[in-house]
Parts: structure tokens; C-alpha cells; sequence
């Protein structure tokens, strides 16, 4: 017979940010990366919020791998279907502990700002559900919306600006899929802003600039 017991161990975990003065941040943006980004990289594509006054924040997945058979690329990924619950439970309390750790040098009153792309938009919505800290935006780009949150029970999903960004030209995000996930949005009872941009499976630059920019 064949028996399971799980354990809590101890892991080294990373993040990335851009090197900036804290007393001028007036903007912080958690992004979460997609399948098979390193975080450094990930942070890469998005310099162009980089300003005096915008702290951007890439944690990176927990598991990385060779992202071509056993050698060459390495990349991330933040869960698998495998013990899901426990990989979720996982990265939210990591995902947390980077919060807190970035916390104590920023003003209170920030404007905090969440940033999903790809296999990040999940990830970013099972975090953020919890409710560990106040959201002003929360941005999808590219990603699906998981059915297993309950948005209307998230102060964060209730109140904090919703947008959801996706490509017309997306291999993974066809149009049926796009579909599907526009009804799981209607039932899910929370209604972010749909808009679809002029590209592939990419970050829209244009329009996460138009959201970050506008206060």
C-alpha cells in the first residue's frame, strides 16, 4: 500500500525590481511573469514603466526547469495540476512574503498596482482573492480566469480597477476561447474593462501604460 505525507520545508525563493529611490515611488507594480519567463527577463519587457516614481516588482514561479529537453533555457513556472492546492497555498504565502518585504519602504498610501501575463493572470488572481493587501488595478494580459475564486467575496475584485487585455492575433487565446472566458468573466460577478489590442501573445505596452499613466 502505498502511503502520502506532505511536508513544509524551507526554499529559496527570488524576485527582481528596477533599482529606484523609494521616497519618490508613488506607483508599485507586482507582475507576475508567464510559463517559461525567468523573472529577470521578465522584467526586461516591461521597462518600459520604468520612471522615478515606479517600483516594478517580477517574483519569480518556484519551479524552474530546462525549458528544452535536459539542458540550454532555463525557465519558471509557478504550479502544475499536481498537489494544486498545495503549489497554490505555496506561492500565495511566498507571494506574500515578497509583499512584506517590500512593504516597510513604501509609503502606506501607495498606489499598488497587479499585473497577471499569461500563466501569471491565475496565479495573480489566486493571490490577490486573499485579500493580503489593497489593490488600486488589476490587470490581465493574455491569461485565463480561473473558475476555482470567489471574486465576489474579494474586496480586492469589488473594488479595485479590473482590465482584462487580450491580442487579436493570440495562438492560445483564439476566438473560442475568448468566448469562453468572456462567460466565465459574466458569471464570475466581477466586470473588468475588455479590450482587445493589435497583436500576439504579448504585453500590450500601449494599453498597461494608459492604465498606469492615468492618475
Amino acid at each position: 500500500m502505498i502511503k502520502k505525507k506532505s511536508i513544509s520545508i524551507t526554499k529559496t525563493a527570488r524576485y527582481f525590481f528596477n533599482e529606484i529611490d523609494y521616497k519618490k515611488v508613488t506607483t508599485v507594480v507586482f507582475a507576475l511573469h508567464g510559463y517559461g519567463y525567468l523573472a529577470k527577463k521578465f522584467l526586461r519587457k516591461l521597462d518600459f514603466l520604468t520612471s522615478e516614481s515606479t517600483l516594478v516588482v517580477c517574483p519569480e514561479g518556484l519551479s524552474r526547469f530546462y525549458f528544452n529537453n535536459f539542458s540550454g533555457k532555463v525557465a519558471a513556472s509557478w504550479m502544475t495540476k499536481e498537489d494544486r492546492l498545495d503549489e497554490i497555498n505555496d506561492y500565495c504565502n511566498y507571494l506574500n512574503t515578497v509583499f512584506d518585504t517590500i512593504k516597510p519602504n513604501i509609503n502606506k498610501n501607495i498606489r499598488i498596482v497587479v499585473l497577471g501575463f499569461s500563466q501569471g493572470t491565475t496565479t495573480m488572481c489566486r493571490w490577490i482573492s486573499k485579500d493580503y493587501f489593497k489593490t488600486s488595478d488589476i490587470i490581465f494580459c493574455s491569461g485565463d480566469i480561473p473558475e476555482d475564486v470567489n471574486y465576489t467575496q474579494s474586496k480586492n475584485f469589488t473594488n479595485a480597477n479590473t482590465y482584462y487585455l487580450y491580442g487579436d492575433k493570440d495562438v492560445f487565446l483564439t476566438k473560442k476561447v475568448i468566448e469562453k472566458i468572456k462567460i466565465k468573466i459574466e458569471k464570475s460577478g466581477f466586470r473588468p474593462k475588455i479590450k482587445k489590442f493589435n497583436g500576439s501573445h504579448q504585453i500590450d505596452e500601449k494599453s498597461i501604460l494608459e492604465i498606469i499613466k492615468k492618475y
